[in-house]
């Protein structure tokens, strides 16, 4: 009967490590709710949590490079297009977001390069 007590211990544990993990799916709702109100340090905390789970997900990926443009950070911006690049899966106007990104690092001439064409 004494032993009982170490057996509940470990279960308790998985259960409180299953509830800590994170919902991508719910968290990327989140994440698009806090985008469309311009809430960009909400959306890039649920976007963050999503990609951690799901490193390879493109359309978080994208988020994430529309909210760093949001949040003026280009080096951010541009690290999150290279990963869809390399995904194959750049957005339709990646171009104009690697400009913005490039204007908010000021890299004026890189800006121009990318929106060329």
């Amino acid at each position: 009967m004494k032993y009982r007590g170490f057996l509940a211990c470990p279960l308790l544990l998985v259960a409180l490590l299953a509830a800590c993990g994170g919902d991508s799916a719910a968290d990327y709702a989140k994440a698009k709710q806090a985008f469309a109100a311009r809430d960009y340090i909400a959306a890039r905390a649920d976007l963050n949590a999503v990609l951690k789970t799901e490193p390879d997900n493109a359309q978080a990926l994208e988020m994430m490079a529309r909210t760093m443009i949001g949040l003026d950070d280009g080096v951010g911006a541009i690290a999150m297009l290279d990963r869809l690049e390399r995904l194959g899966r750049p957005p339709a106007d990646h171009r104009i977001l690697r400009g913005d990104a490039n204007i908010f690092g000021g890299r004026f001439d890189q800006a121009i390069a990318a929106v060329e064409g």
